[in-house]
């Protein structure tokens, strides 16, 4: 008899000021926690939330904020991970920083164990 085990990965990836691309460490990041998701994983839950850091220039924040969460799932999604995806920009972070300029990323998933 096998059991039902629900696991959930979470990472964070971070981003240079004013940016939505993807570095050399955050692809890896991103492959490396692809890497733990099992093929044979069913319920698949993929939670990008994307924050910036505080600033004079507000403009853009929700923008920046959501683009870099669907570049982490479009990037997720070319690794292979099939699933729900759910995606969400939330403007500032309480962080300062590197700290802020970040998505949040938490994976979901069961597999029989």
């Amino acid at each position: 008899m096998s059991s039902v085990l629900i696991k959930q990965i979470k990472r964070t990836v971070r981003f240079a000021p004013l940016s939505a691309q993807l570095d050399a460490e955050s692809t890896q990041i991103l492959a490396s926690a692809a890497k733990l998701v099992p093929k044979l994983a069913t319920q698949v839950k993929v939670r990008a939330v994307g924050y910036v850091q505080p600033s004079a220039l507000h403009g853009n924040d929700i923008s920046l904020s959501t683009k870099r969460a669907h570049v982490v799932v479009a990037a997720l999604r070319d690794k292979g991970i099939e699933g729900t995806y759910s995606v969400s920009g939330r403007e500032l972070a309480a962080q300062r920083g590197a700290e802020a300029r970040r998505v949040d990323i938490t994976i979901s998933f069961t597999a029989t164990g």
